[in-house]
């Protein structure tokens, strides 16, 4: 995914989450058999909840209630962190988040009803955007059939 997000936006991946949050959760359904929903909050970078910023990522509510969360740009955080003025204190994180919620490490991912019908806004009335993910999906999808053999 992280490929697919990097040649279609022509950047490193950093700040698009949106791209990343919205192609995994439909490449993540068609490859699980799953209905992945689109997530969007707040990112805290810290205890206090005093250095945060606009994110998205996707989960999946099973059935006896657990959360699954997905993060495919958390590889970003320390970067996002810098831009906000702050310093990333110990291990790099994993460049995927994919666990169970409530996820308790720092930072953490804090869901938010009017980011979350923004970003689905963006899916479905803006067309750039809804190709540029549908780009990213196809690419993703292709390449995890070329790694799986399939």
């Amino acid at each position: 995914m992280h490929t697919a997000v990097v040649r279609e936006t022509r950047s490193k991946g950093l700040y698009k989450c949106f791209e990343y949050a919205a192609a995994g959760c439909f490449l993540a359904g068609v490859l699980l058999g799953r209905e992945y929903e689109l997530a969007a909050g707040w990112l805290l970078h810290d205890a206090a909840e005093e250095i945060v910023e606009e994110h998205s990522w996707f989960f999946f509510e099973h059935p006896r209630g657990r959360l699954e969360v997905v993060d495919l740009a958390s590889r970003h955080y320390p970067a996002y962190l810098a831009g906000l003025g702050g310093r990333w204190r110990g291990r790099p994180p994993s460049p995927v988040l994919w666990g169970w919620a409530p996820v308790r490490q720092l930072p953490k991912l804090e869901p938010a009803d009017q980011s979350t019908q923004n970003f689905y806004g963006q899916l479905l009335y803006d067309k750039d955007a809804e190709r540029r993910v549908e780009r990213i999906a196809r690419a993703a999808y292709r390449a995890a059939r070329r790694t799986l053999g399939v």
